[in-house]
């Protein structure tokens, strides 16, 4: 997937939510307290991810600006994902949503 989806790296988030504006992208933001799970999300639309540090995770004015603020459910014990396993299960979820099949 490295080559059909972009990524972006080290670029400031703030360019990035512009960039999904400007293009009408949906931006989600990732962050282990939010409310919404993830399957809640319509991801159909075109859609950018934000997916923070393990440990820190996004800062709040990103939480702030994100069209969306979900979460991915953990099981009973699992404290966190990291940052590539969160980003790989956001992707996932959006390709199912879209009728991938196996």
């Amino acid at each position: 997937s490295l080559f059909r989806v972009p990524v972006y790296r080290g670029v400031a988030p703030d360019k990035i939510l512009g960039l999904a504006r400007r293009h009408k992208l949906q931006a989600v933001a990732l962050a282990p307290r939010a409310s919404l799970t993830l399957s809640r999300l319509d991801l159909t639309k075109p859609t950018v991810f934000f997916v923070g540090r393990e440990g820190s995770g996004l800062p709040d004015d990103l939480l702030k600006q994100a069209d969306r603020v979900a979460r991915i459910p953990l099981a009973a014990g699992v404290e966190s994902l990291n940052a590539a396993m969160a980003a790989s299960l956001a992707l996932y979820e959006a390709a199912r949503q879209r009728g991938f099949k196996e």
